[in-house]
């Protein structure tokens, strides 16, 4: 059994800057982990979601988890999503090979009505954006929580 320690950070979102690249534009500077006890190739996107919920001041009724990071590839990359187990499995997996690292995890709150389900503008944020997901599972949303995020 290994021990899986992730490092991430919550409650912000990507913005593409001038030159392409993509930059993370957190709400907070809190840097939270949780640790797997389990072969990584064995970990399910479930149990990732379920310890990231433990440890985040957010009610799981009201809020979805969208998780994603930067690839460690020597181009620059667009962030990657963890949609299912295999997202997980190669995101456990892609560290660096020398350093043995691994890239942050980020996690967007998406906020939901009281039912639990995304708002209707949330939904069609992501809808819009269907066409980019192909190339690397990118959803961008608009006006997040609709305040301001740092540039």
């Amino acid at each position: 059994m290994a021990e899986i320690v992730i490092y991430y950070r919550f409650g912000g979102e990507w913005k593409e800057k001038e030159d392409g690249s993509y930059k993370w534009c957190p709400r907070n500077k809190e840097l939270k982990s949780i640790v797997l006890l389990d072969d990584p190739n064995k970990v399910k996107y479930s149990e990732i979601v379920d310890c990231v919920f433990e440890r985040l001041p957010v009610s799981r009724r009201s809020t979805d988890l969208k998780l994603s990071y930067i690839p460690l590839v020597s181009i620059e990359a667009e962030p990657k999503f963890i949609l299912d187990n295999f997202d997980a499995k190669c995101y456990l997996l892609d560290r660096c090979a020398i350093l043995q690292r691994r890239s942050i995890l980020h996690v967007e709150l998406i906020k939901n009505n009281e039912s639990g389900e995304a708002n209707d503008k949330e939904r069609l944020d992501v809808d819009g954006n269907e066409g980019l997901n192909n190339l690397n599972d990118e959803i961008i949303q608009e006006d997040y929580f609709d305040k301001d995020m740092e540039e």
